[in-house]
């Protein structure tokens, strides 16, 4: 019997061991469970495929956007920005919206004659008589006030101090050599028009 058990030196190693393996056992499992925590924690990328761009991705230097051209006028050169698309349609196409250029409201040109002096005069299309006395009042080339009369229009009663009225005279006006028979706030003055106020004895 005394043969068969083991001596002390040996089972002092086996303990040993023992233990060595516990921990390498237990140095693995940490080192398992740091590793499994990292990925858990790292953000998933994925890189394009060549050949592919991401959506934020800046355009090939070889696209570049359109840039405004120059137009040169009377008056020197202005820049004129492309036309920006104002709709997309169901293919992915853009639409383009272009506005008008607006342009200047046509004018007529008349002479108007008051007390021998003469008055060369511009109005846009569709003004009246009244609105070039007014126009000329308002460059401070003449005077005039007058009254508003239902059905009949603007009927002047002075001009540059001479009133209806006074010694039996009255401002009369004519267009081209024809005695009016609206008043100047209902004439609508035509190209080449004569206006003339004459202050004369009354006709009616």
């Amino acid at each position: 019997m005394k043969g068969i058990l083991p001596r002390p030196g040996q089972v002092r190693m086996t303990i040993g061991m023992l233990i060595l393996l516990i921990l390498i056992a237990i140095a693995s499992g940490v080192w398992l469970l740091l590793a499994e925590q990292k990925d858990a924690n790292t953000p998933l990328s994925v890189s394009p495929l060549k050949g592919e761009r991401s959506l934020d991705a800046s355009p090939p230097p070889d696209i570049q956007a359109p840039q405004p051209r120059r137009k040169v006028g009377d008056y020197g050169a202005s820049l004129v920005t492309p036309p920006q698309p104002s709709s997309r349609n169901k293919f992915g196409t853009s639409s383009y919206k272009v506005e008008g250029t607006a342009t200047s409201a046509p004018v007529v040109g008349a002479k108007m004659l008051i007390g021998g002096q003469e008055f060369i005069f511009s109005v846009p299309a569709g003004a009246t008589v009244y609105d070039a006395m007014k126009q000329l009042a308002d460059e401070k080339k003449i005077f005039f006030s007058g009254k508003e009369y239902a059905g009949m229009g603007f009927f002047a009663e002075e001009i540059n101090g001479l009133q209806n009225g006074d010694g039996g005279k009255y401002w009369i006006y004519y267009v081209n050599g024809q005695q009016a028979k609206v008043g100047v706030s209902s004439y609508l003055i035509k190209s080449s028009d004569i206006i003339s106020w004459v202050y004369e004895n009354e006709k009616f």
